[in-house]
């Protein structure tokens, strides 16, 4: 589970301003103090139906911070990314939707 998400805007791009903590089975993972994240990398031509913040925002925020820092290869970053966006109550369509999106066009931000 997570710790709240703390952010701040800088326009097309978010700061956090307190970590981010995600409890898994097996680890936890911190997102530290003004780490910077654009939330999901959707593209703004399909945000009227894949915003880049909802009930998603934090699993974002977690992976963009597991891609920004090459902690794990980048399929491992993208299952805990699926399994984040279902701890946090994401649609099983809607997950699935977003995980196939990093693993077919993620690699241009790993």
């Amino acid at each position: 589970m997570f710790s709240p998400l703390i952010l701040e805007s800088m326009g097309y791009h978010w700061v956090t301003r307190a970590p981010l903590t995600y409890n898994r089975d097996t680890e936890v993972i911190i997102v530290p103090e003004n780490f910077s994240t654009d939330l999901a990398s959707v593209p703004k031509a399909l945000w009227a139906v894949m915003p880049p913040f909802g009930n998603h925002t934090k699993a974002a925020v977690l992976h963009d911070y597991l891609y920004g820092k090459a902690m794990r290869p980048r399929k491992d970053c993208d299952k805990i990314f699926l399994e984040a966006m279902a701890a946090m109550g994401v649609s099983k369509t809607r997950r699935y939707l977003m995980y196939w999106a990093v693993r077919a066009f993620g690699s241009k931000a790993y």
